[in-house]
Order: C-alpha cells, then sequence, then structure tokens
C-alpha cells in the first residue's frame, strides 16, 4: 500500500506513515477533534509563552491557529447543515406546514376540527418561532 501523502511531498516516512493512519480512520466524519486539536496548540503555545517578548514571536502561530478554528468551525457547521443536522427556521417553518397538512388531512370531517387545527398551527408557530440551539446536546459545542 502506497502510504504517501497525494498532495504534498512530505520528506519523513513518520508523517507519511500517520498520515496513512488519519486516512483509514473510521471517525474522519467529524471536525471536532481537528478543532479540539487547534484549540489546545493556541492554548499551548501561549501558555508557554513566559515573557513579552515570547508572546510576541508566538503571535503569528496563534493568528494562524485562530483562522484554522474560523475555517474548521465554518466547516463543520456546514457540514451539520448539509448532513440535516441543524435545521434552519426556515425548514422548520415548512416542517410545521407539512405537520400541519398532515393533521388536517386527519382531522378533517370530525366536530370543530378547525378550531383543533387552528390551535395546533397556533403552538406549531410559537414553538418555531422561539426554537433554538440550547440543548443538552449543543452545550457542549462550545467546549
Amino acid at each position: 500500500m502506497d502510504v504517501s501523502v497525494t498532495n504534498y511531498k512530505l520528506n519523513e516516512a513518520r508523517f507519511n506513515a500517520r498520515i496513512a493512519e488519519f486516512r483509514q480512520s473510521d471517525t474522519l466524519t467529524t471536525l471536532r477533534d481537528e478543532l479540539a486539536l487547534a484549540k489546545s496548540l493556541i492554548e499551548d503555545r501561549l501558555n508557554a509563552a513566559a515573557t513579552p517578548a515570547e508572546r510576541a514571536a508566538c503571535l503569528p502561530m496563534v493568528r494562524d491557529l485562530l483562522n484554522t478554528v474560523g475555517a474548521l468551525v465554518k466547516a463543520h457547521r456546514a457540514y451539520e447543515l448539509q448532513a440535516g443536522e441543524l435545521l434552519t427556521k426556515d425548514a422548520l417553518r415548512e416542517f410545521a406546514k407539512e405537520t400541519v397538512t398532515i393533521i388536517t388531512d386527519e382531522l378533517r370531517g370530525m366536530a370543530d376540527w378547525e378550531l383543533i387545527v387552528d390551535k395546533i398551527c397556533d403552538r406549531l408557530s410559537n414553538s418555531v418561532e422561539n426554537a433554538n440551539n440550547e440543548t443538552a446536546d449543543t452545550s457542549i459545542m462550545g467546549d
């Protein structure tokens, strides 16, 4: 098996071998590890700088790492949207409309069905407008 990187020519075989390990990983579907690594490198660089001169010397690297973090966050968000992990308010509104259509179809013919559907619409509309990402799953995203 060729373990060399296709887009880069790395001089050290250990890098090529490690990249091959990363490439074979089944857990590369998330960018969280890369984001955590970039954040820890920023922290490490800043903590390692003991003097103002050392802090000034590490600022270009920290700046680059902050740009990397920003790009990873953007890529992760795009991935979540594309994968359907996150829904926009417009997507939620469409879902609510479809839900109301289903409920209307099922309740039509019952006594006071219009009143019931109106109440359901109001409740769904309020739920969509008040929806946010403050859940147990999203609270760990800021870590």
